[in-house]
């Protein structure tokens, strides 16, 4: 044990991307770290399982173009080389009875069979809409702008009700588990800026596990340590129900609604912007099959609510990459609408995932009779839902003062993982300002990750003051 009885110099709670993050670069400055993970395994919403040699992702999915946080982490483990570009389209449709292959270019929307002509030219029109916002979105610097206090269904309805029902309602619903009239069209916009005009996309070759896989190298990481209690006071006690670590400060990078479950007098843990920072959930249904299907057209498929469908994503995951799947196979990926009466109430796992293949059948001939094995997972944390409410709290919430706890997540920056490295940045950037003016660290200089613009640029000069 250190000095005044501390076990280490850093505990950070959460063996996610930002838990992760935050671990290596702290570690990186000579730090004294641990990780300690609830789960028995590390990635959070990263997880990928391995199966009869089926690679499957059970969460996020995709490396967009304009991840530059991601690069760099990636970068400094020397993983480049696990980026693999997604080859085809990036998404279909499903209208009209068909599945309309989406544009490889956001161009390509002005000619897209799935929209009416006077839908294609109201594309064209809320593209242009999107111009004078485009660097701040690309930068995650949009917060404060007037895109932020828009819901998806207002910004959609005066695009257009076609555009709305038939391009953001489906996408937002079907990739994030929003809700239109909720979630805010900024981050979603932010999303499609880091698309690129190409639409470029990417995976990791291993499995979406591979960039936490390469960040926990090296570092201490406990599985199974579920976290009961933080008190709070010069340090940080983090106690789980065997035992307990004593250090200067911590990182904690769980998603908002969890610190409820946490004991302790965690600081800001009553703000508007934590209160407010709600998640969607999402199921998903993936199943093995004996032979490949709809290879070649595109990555996923979105079921816009209008046409009155029960499912709202459908990713052919065979197309995503090389090596997922054994020669000859295939796998699909299907989230239904828990909405619609197949899938409505209580249900037991194989009842749901029967239900799932049946169901998306209908718009996949073959897929059921294709069908081997299936493996359903619950996310009861999907993403963030980024309401206006919560975004206008986040400008007093980056005011708050150092503390011996800084937080990481998704939540804090954004709807992906690329967001939740770069609140690893943020927390980073916290806990080392809290050690040095402590007196709890000799040593804060560059950390590999850069800082975050989106809540390190808002931070005003009385944000250094210690709480």
């Amino acid at each position: 044990m250190g000095a005044r009885g501390y076990d280490l110099d850093v505990v950070v709670v959460g063996a996610g991307i930002a838990g992760l993050a935050s671990a290596r670069a702290l570690t990186r400055l000579g730090l004294d770290v641990a990780v300690v993970e609830a789960a028995e395994h590390i990635g959070g919403r990263m997880q990928t399982t391995r199966s009869d040699g089926y690679t499957l992702d059970l969460g996020a999915d995709l490396v967009l173009h304009g991840y530059t946080t991601t690069r760099r982490l990636l970068q400094s483990i020397n993983h480049e080389h696990e980026l693999e570009p997604i080859s085809t389209p990036l998404a279909g449709m499903w209208r009209d009875g068909r599945i309309h292959v989406g544009p490889s270019r956001l161009s390509g929307f002005a000619r897209w069979s799935a929209l009416s002509p006077t839908g294609r030219l109201r594309s064209i029109a809320m593209a242009a809409t999107m111009t004078p916002h485009y660097r701040a979105l690309l930068r995650d610097s949009f917060y404060d702008g007037p895109l932020a206090s828009q819901t998806v269904g207002e910004f959609g309805r005066q695009c257009g009700q076609e555009l709305l029902d038939y391009l953001l309602e489906p996408t937002v619903s079907g990739l994030y588990g929003w809700d239109v009239e909720r979630s805010s069209v900024a981050p979603f916009l932010s999303m499609v800026s880091k698309a690129g005009r190409n639409l470029t996309a990417y995976t990791y070759r291993s499995g979406m596990d591979a960039l936490c896989r390469g960040l926990r190298a090296g570092l201490d990481v406990r599985c199974g340590w579920k976290v009961k209690e933080i008190a709070v006071g010069e340090g940080v006690v983090v106690r789980s129900a065997q035992t307990e670590l004593r250090a200067r400060a911590a990182v904690v990078a769980v998603p908002a609604p969890l610190l409820d479950a946490i004991g302790g007098d965690l600081p800001m843990r009553d703000h508007p912007f934590v209160k407010s920072a709600t998640y969607s959930s999402s199921v998903s249904v993936t199943a093995m099959l004996s032979e490949p299907i709809l290879s070649g057209t595109a990555y996923g498929i979105v079921f816009p609510r209008a046409e009155r469908t029960p499912l709202r994503w459908l990713s052919i995951e065979h197309n995503k990459s090389t090596g997922r799947v054994p020669p000859g196979r295939g796998m699909i990926r299907i989230v239904p609408d828990p909405s619609h009466a197949p899938f409505a109430g209580e249900r037991s796992d194989v009842a749901l995932g029967q239900s799932a293949v049946e169901v998306a059948d209908r718009y996949v001939p073959g897929l059921a009779a294709s069908t081997t094995d299936v493996i359903v997972h619950h996310w009861s944390h999907a993403l963030p839902e980024m309401t206006p409410a919560n975004i206008d709290a986040r400008r007093s919430f980056a005011r708050r003062p150092l503390a011996p706890i800084a937080y990481a997540g998704d939540w804090l920056c954004g709807p992906s993982a690329e967001h939740a490295a770069q609140s690893a940045a943020e927390a980073v950037d916290r806990v080392t300002a809290y050690l040095a003016r402590t007196g709890g660290a000799n040593r804060v200089g560059a950390l590999g990750l850069g800082s975050t613009r989106s809540l390190a640029s808002a931070r005003p000069p009385d944000s250094d003051k210690v709480a």
